[in-house]
């Protein structure tokens, strides 16, 4: 019988607690008004969130996963890992028509704009 691996930075009640309080602050920011978007508690094990996109219903269910690998998250990380799952909400209308022409394209091209685009509007934010 194999031995479950434990996290060496398992992601905490109070990580999971911030990442709720900033979902609704994103959703603002990022105008996705028009989506019900919902934090689940299903927890994704390979990732350290991710979002289930339901178009016909303009709902997007955010999870946070189990564990953050080999180094623990500053408060940047975590918040830019929500932003993240936020911006595949906002470029999915976009993906999915892109999507009739090469689906692993669409989904490299749409990373190579969220990573950074994150990253930045984070920085932007907690500027003071």
């Amino acid at each position: 019988m194999a031995t479950k691996k434990i996290p060496e930075f398992p992601i905490t009640p109070e990580q999971v607690a911030e990442f709720k309080r900033l979902l609704p602050i994103w959703v603002e920011l990022l105008n996705l008004g028009d989506w019900r978007i919902t934090f689940t508690r299903k927890r994704p094990i390979a990732n350290h969130a991710h979002v289930e996109i339901f178009d016909d219903d303009r709902l997007a269910r955010i999870s946070i996963g189990r564990d953050w690998g080999s180094n623990p998250p500053s408060e940047f990380e975590l918040e830019d890992t929500l932003v993240h799952e936020l911006l595949h909400v906002k470029v999915f209308d976009l993906a999915k028509s892109a999507e009739k022409h090469n689906a692993e394209t669409v989904n490299a091209l749409e990373h190579a704009v969220i990573i950074p685009l994150s990253k930045t509007l984070v920085r932007l934010r907690n500027q003071k």
